[in-house]
């Protein structure tokens, strides 16, 4: 079986198939940094997380590019809120800089926590305001858009394949609009390339005076400047195809004369009560609410249970029950190595169970089926603990089990805890120079080796009295979520945290 990919544009399941032979170029709308993530947005990054491991697993070279939204009336609001008064330009762009900083680096830290990979580019809207720029002068000198005292305006009657993302008609469309009414469109259902700015927002020169981008048009800069013309995945939360995606859409192949993406990839909404879960609402459930109940790795099991395009109800009840099901497995997985010795582990390093890895897979490719694949772990680790009670008869099946499983959560990109607590001692002659440590700090996934490197320089700190050192270790690892024991004899016992 192929990968098949479920296609917003078309409505139906695809065989995926890049442009470009092996290389797949993947865009996904990322974060507007005013305020702390919510669930809602662990949902979407998860989901193209997934996405891109499973991609990666099967050989592809995936070009990942996930953006940031700097300048936006929500981070001038907040602005506001937090700074009441009267700004100018200059100022308002500091302080909408100090912002977005301060929540892009929470952002940061929440997706670290759920282990999430670091895409290849992150680029921001603010220093992309040339390509916006070009972009829009195009689009006016080719009839698609408008200028209305110093406002830009893209006109939908232009671009005859205006809804083909979102299925809507004009009474359709007037619900997901979410625009303020403007009495300098042409059209009510024209959307704003450039904003005229009042003297109180961060602004930037152009031809058509002082203002600042509008959303849409940041995205489809981003994206041509970092991938190419023609993407092959885009994606994002289901509340984006209309309007954003589908304005995304308009701007871009009228712009460039080209399909914009081939696949169109949207994840489900989180609900509570069956109403999205959204800031809107006041009805968000930040991560850091959530990571003071549960560990990150419960919170991702969650996430995963179900298929990414599923709408996935929210209550602690049932990140309880994700949690108690990741801990069966890790249960079950430490009561199988309780049998395999260090020897063992080393001679069938490399066996896996075929036949589990072809379900595995299967499950997969048939767009991103991570619910499915969770069931075949469960069934898996319910068959390993009937082995292991005569486990010398069926060694190399127990293992074979047990390494496939492993494998199958690294591509989910579940942590999970096996041993429960590790030691690591003073070891002479696996001392790295400062410089290296220093690269293993700065890895976003850390493997147990990297933590005993890590342990290992904290305990020669410690022997020399530096204490400075030893305390930025210690403090970068409890930031991953890494629990550290000293003990009496010079041993240092770590475990992840429950």
């Amino acid at each position: 079986m192929s990968l098949k990919i479920f296609n917003t544009l078309s409505g139906k399941k695809e065989d995926f198939v890049p442009l470009n032979g092996n290389t797949v170029f993947m865009y996904v709308c990322g974060i507007t940094v005013y305020d702390d993530c919510h669930l809602g947005h662990a949902r979407a990054y998860t989901s193209f997380d997934l996405i891109y491991r499973y991609l990666s697993y099967l050989n592809y070279d995936v070009n990942y590019v996930r953006n940031v939204t700097d300048v936006d009336d929500k981070i001038i609001g907040r602005v506001h809120e937090i700074y009441p008064g009267k700004h100018g330009s200059d100022k308002m762009k500091e302080l909408c800089s100090d912002i977005s900083e301060k929540y892009y680096n929470s952002f940061q830290n929440d997706m670290a926590a759920l282990n999430l990979s670091e895409p290849d580019k992150e680029p921001r809207a603010t220093k992309h305001i040339g390509e916006m720029i070009k972009i829009i002068k195009e689009l006016i000198d080719k009839g698609y858009a408008y200028v209305k005292e110093g406002d830009v305006f893209f006109s939908i009657n232009k671009f005859s394949d205006y809804g083909k993302l979102s299925k809507r008609n004009s009474e359709q469309m007037m619900v997901g609009a979410r625009v303020a009414q403007n009495t300098k469109k042409e059209d009510p259902f024209d959307f704003a390339l450039w904003k005229s700015a009042s003297s109180d927002e961060p602004s930037w020169k152009s031809p058509w005076g002082e203002g600042r981008p509008g959303w849409h048009i940041e995205c489809s800069a981003m994206s041509l400047k970092h991938l190419g013309v023609t993407l092959d995945i885009h994606g994002g939360g289901q509340d984006l195809i209309f309007p954003h995606h589908e304005n995304e859409i308009a701007q871009s192949e009228a712009y460039t004369g080209k399909p914009f993406t081939r696949y169109w990839i949207h994840n489900g909404f989180i609900t509570i009560n069956r109403e999205k879960m959204s800031k809107s609402l006041k009805n968000f459930k930040t991560l850091k609410e959530l990571f003071e109940k549960f560990p990150p790795r419960a919170i991702k099991f969650y996430l995963l249970s179900t298929h990414y395009r599923s709408p996935l109800d929210f209550s602690d009840h049932l990140i309880s029950a994700a949690f108690e099901g990741l801990k069966r497995i890790e249960n079950a997985l430490m009561e199988v190595n309780k049998n395999i010795s260090n020897m063992e582990n080393e001679k069938y390093k490399g066996l896996e169970d075929i036949e589990l890895m072809d379900r595995f897979k299967n499950a997969m490719d048939d767009d991103f089926n991570s619910a499915k694949t969770i069931g075949i772990i469960f069934e898996t680790v319910t068959e390993l603990l009937s082995l292991v009670s005569s486990y010398e008869s069926n060694k190399e099946k127990i293992i074979a089990l047990k390494n496939t499983v492993l494998k199958m959560l690294g591509i989910l990109g579940v942590i999970y805890m096996i041993n429960m607590v590790r030691k690591v001692c003073l070891d002479e002659k696996n001392i790295l120079l400062d410089e290296d440590i220093t690269k293993t700090m700065q890895k976003r996934d850390l493997e147990n080796i990297d933590i005993e490197i890590l342990l290992n320089k904290r305990l020669v700190y410690k022997r020399n009295k530096d204490f400075k050192n030893a305390d930025l270790i210690r403090d970068f690892l409890s930031k991953k979520n890494i629990v550290i024991r000293d003990t009496l004899s010079n041993e240092t016992e770590w475990s992840l945290k429950k």
